[in-house]
């Protein structure tokens, strides 16, 4: 039963993150082919390809009083792009702030959602997303915390990365 629960408090995150895979692969695909067909024409080859790649972890995983990992996806050496979700359900009696960092190297993103008790909040979803180029192989790390407040466990953790040919992260 709470598995459709989370099912329906995770789509409207679910539906956005969906979005943005798509909008990336479409990026990733139209970088490859203008290098393609630019004007030094080129085989393609796996070097030139894009690389998607992606983690999952079902769960329940406990989600710690302080900052910590609840999963990692190991990059190679290049430019990527990252996102990473995951459905959070509070089993306690009190509610309280969720924090998480998607982390890659020296960038990273925040994200924060209040947990309630009961049907009213209990689950809440975290979308994050973040840029970095590893000099050398490097982890996305999606660490959380519950702050010891919520008796938190987090569900259909995802994060997946798109390698990019070039990468560019300006400020909006």
């Amino acid at each position: 039963m709470w598995q459709e629960k989370a099912s329906k408090a995770g789509g409207k995150a679910l539906t956005t993150l969906a979005a943005i895979v798509v909008a990336m692969a479409v990026i990733a695909t139209s970088a490859a082919a203008h290098s393609m067909y630019g004007t030094t024409p080129q085989t393609a080859s796996a070097a030139t390809a894009p690389i998607i790649k992606s983690g999952f972890k079902d769960g329940p995983v406990d989600v710690p009083d302080s900052p910590g990992s609840l999963a990692k996806l190991h990059l190679g050496v290049g430019a990527w792009a990252i996102a990473a979700k995951a459905l959070f359900l509070n089993a306690g009696a009190n509610g309280g702030p969720m924090i998480c960092d998607l982390i890659a190297g020296a960038d990273f993103d925040v994200g924060r959602t209040d947990l309630g008790v009961g049907y009213n909040g209990h689950e809440q979803t975290i979308a994050l997303t973040v840029v970095h180029t590893f000099d050398t192989k490097g982890v996305a790390d999606l660490e959380c915390t519950d702050n010891g407040i919520a008796t938190a466990s987090a569900y259909f953790i995802k994060i997946t990365a798109w390698k990019a040919g070039s990468l560019k992260n300006v400020s909006l």
